[in-house]
């Protein structure tokens, strides 16, 4: 499979995964039926599509660097260090049985999320917009740049695009087994 096409279909998924963290949220907040529905699934039930997205996240991730030889810029790194660990810690908990975790994936998944945030900000300044723009790690030259993107689907969705979306569903499920707790 081509970089193009493994990247088309990734993007697709994305979307729907948004669409659907999206319509989930806003049924959350705004039907009081709904927010009953979503107390009474398992506490162990979110978290286990929590590590869900995170594995495929992260198997997402790997293939595109061992499998299509993608460069990993720095703030691809620190994505990486904020998605990883939810993988071993949804497993542990699963495993285990233990509560609580759901607050330590809150923690990884909101501060990955504002690195992916901005990540893409830089991005979509330069792919999306055509702007010009120098970062710090561009001058280094050991690590590619973090403005240049080697993924481009759809003239918007780029990899940190992608991790945001991961982010920002594993936030909610791991918010949303918090309140089924």
């Amino acid at each position: 499979m081509s970089l193009e096409l493994y990247s088309t279909f990734l993007s697709v998924a994305v979307l729907a995964l948004f669409l659907i963290t999206l319509i989930s949220i806003l049924l959350y907040l705004v039907s009081p039926k709904h927010r009953i529905s979503y107390s009474k699934v398992g506490y162990y039930t979110y978290i286990k599509l929590a590590g869900l997205v995170a594995i495929v996240s992260t198997l997402g991730a790997l293939t595109y660097q061992f499998g299509y030889g993608t460069p990993v810029c720095e703030y691809c790194w620190w994505q990486r260090i904020f998605m990883f660990p939810i993988d071993i810690i949804a497993l542990v908990t699963i495993w285990k049985q233990i509560t609580y975790n759901e607050i330590v994936i809150m923690i990884l998944a909101a501060i990955g999320s504002l690195f992916a945030a901005f990540h893409y900000y830089f991005h979509f300044q330069v792919a999306v917009l055509d702007n010009i723009l120098s970062m710090p790690c561009s001058a280094v030259g050991i690590i590619p740049s973090c403005t240049e993107t080697p993924v481009l689907i759809f003239g918007f969705i780029t990899i940190p695009l992608m991790a945001l979306v991961g982010f920002i569903t594993i936030l909610w499920l791991a918010f949303l087994a918090k309140k089924s707790r």
